[in-house]
């Protein structure tokens, strides 16, 4: 055996070592990427999320107000309606059964375009609640199908350590054996 084969088997070893614990290192290095790039996508999902949700919030109020003015708009009209019927029929010596009729037709017909726009109103609720829903399950969504992050193990560090050990071992004892140590007398 020449004199340089047992540093080559340390060089051997050594190197193996090495290379596992970089091996490591650079694992343990994308996991930690993987689970800043993971946390970055879950905080721009959620951010869409809210803003969707924002949005929502924003056309149900801007529902519920143009709803409560229509409202508002026909209760006046019932009234001025009632109130011109009135008129009308005290000018002309009208008045009781006559035009009680009229002034309740005008707020039968208010009361009917009330019921409609309160039924569009609870349609249009239950419509943004399910766009609400969807953002939400969208949000979920993204944040599930984010990679998952595995950890390096440090078996797997010793393992390689412990071939890298092994091998240079093999190839001390190869060494050896190919090229025994001169006899001495």
């Amino acid at each position: 055996m020449t004199a340089l084969a047992p540093h080559l088997s340390t060089a051997s070893m050594l190197i193996g070592a090495g290379s596992a614990v970089a091996g490591y290192l650079g694992q343990r290095q994308q996991a930690g990427a993987q689970t800043r790039a993971n946390a970055e996508a879950a905080e721009s999902a959620l951010r869409a999320r809210n803003q969707q949700a924002q949005q929502i919030e924003t056309r149900a109020w801007q529902e519920r107000d143009a709803a409560s003015e229509r409202i508002f708009a026909d209760r006046i009209k019932a009234l001025e309606g009632e109130g011109a019927a009135r008129a009308h029929g005290a000018a002309r010596g009208i008045e009781g059964t006559t035009v009680d009729a009229l002034a309740r037709d005008y707020w039968a017909r208010q009361g009917r375009a009330e019921a409609a726009i309160t039924k569009t109103q609870n349609n249009i609720t239950q419509q943004l609640a399910a766009e609400a829903q969807g953002a939400q399950a969208t949000y979920e969504s993204r944040v599930n199908a984010l990679p998952p992050v595995s950890e390096p193990s440090l078996w797997g560090l010793g393992l390689g350590i412990g071939d890298a050990a092994v091998k240079a071992g093999r190839d001390a004892v190869l060494a050896e054996t190919r090229n025994p140590a001169p006899k001495r007398s």
